[in-house]
């Protein structure tokens, strides 16, 4: 959650949203706390092909559908709040469709249909079903 979060916000600061910075943008802009994060959850490519982020060198190769940042910060944040809530369990899992319902959220159930279903959405976000 915390590097989407960090990725989030400096795309926006940078003006670049839907880019996947470099490597190297992000040493030049004093972020080299957020290249270790995004090495740390698989690299650059992999990061951009989970979150449907453009290169800015070429395309990937990996190639995963369309997807949302914005999305996959709301997603992993009620699965935080869910996983609070329950007596500890092993982790944070996938939100089902009942719960995001009882949270008055069938807007982001809408959306994990239209990305693919919960086992799709979970499998980019690194969660259990």
């Amino acid at each position: 959650l915390t590097v989407l979060r960090e990725l989030r916000a400096y795309l926006r600061e940078s003006g670049e949203e839907g880019m996947m910075p470099t490597m190297k943008q992000l040493v030049d802009d004093g972020r080299g706390d957020l290249r270790k994060l995004i090495t740390k959850h698989g690299g650059m490519r992999v990061m951009a092909a989970r979150l449907d982020l453009r290169l800015s060198r070429g395309r990937s190769d990996l190639v995963w559908g369309p997807f949302d940042l914005d999305f996959a910060i709301e997603v992993l944040e009620y699965a935080h709040m869910l996983a609070l809530e329950s007596d500890g369990g092993d982790g944070i899992r996938m939100p089902t469709a009942a719960e995001l319902t009882s949270l008055g959220r069938n807007d982001v159930d809408e959306k994990v249909i239209e990305y693919g279903g919960y086992s799709e959405v979970a499998r980019r976000l690194g969660m259990d079903t």
